[in-house]
């Protein structure tokens, strides 16, 4: 078994280079991940289906209770908000979309944290995603 390089990446609509210049993207980050906590607080109801891949990467286990369920997707909307002020997280952007990713060379293990953290907001399902404008 050989080590692999191995990346896991958020993209967003829109905001090119010259944007992030003048707003940064910790603030821009921060407020997208605020609007996708403002929506999930008016879910009231939760379609568990949607949540498998996020339990499974997180502890392999079944979707828990629909409360449980909102508290770690609050955590994990929050945890990813800060990705802008990572030291292992970059950003590359393109005329229509900015890409935020972290990676690294693994052993069979997750490289970085920033690694764990886009990577678990990268299962968040794609209606919430969708609220903040990624993809």
């Amino acid at each position: 078994m050989g080590e692999d390089l191995i990346v896991s990446y958020v993209s967003i609509k829109g905001k090119p280079k010259e944007e992030y210049k003048k707003v940064g993207i910790s603030k821009d980050l921060k407020e997208r991940t605020q609007n996708m906590l403002d929506e999930l607080g008016k879910t009231a109801m939760l379609d568990s289906n949607d949540w498998v891949d996020l339990f499974e990467f997180i502890n392999g286990e079944d979707v828990p209770e629909d409360k449980e369920v909102k508290e770690i997707a609050e955590d994990t909307i929050k945890e990813f908000g800060t990705c802008g002020d990572r030291r292992d997280v970059t950003w590359l952007t393109f005329p229509e979309r900015t890409v935020i990713l972290a990676g690294g060379m693994s052993w069979g293990d997750n490289p970085t944290e920033g690694y764990n953290v886009i990577t678990k907001f990268s299962l968040l399902p794609q209606w919430l995603l969708d609220v903040g404008g990624f993809k």
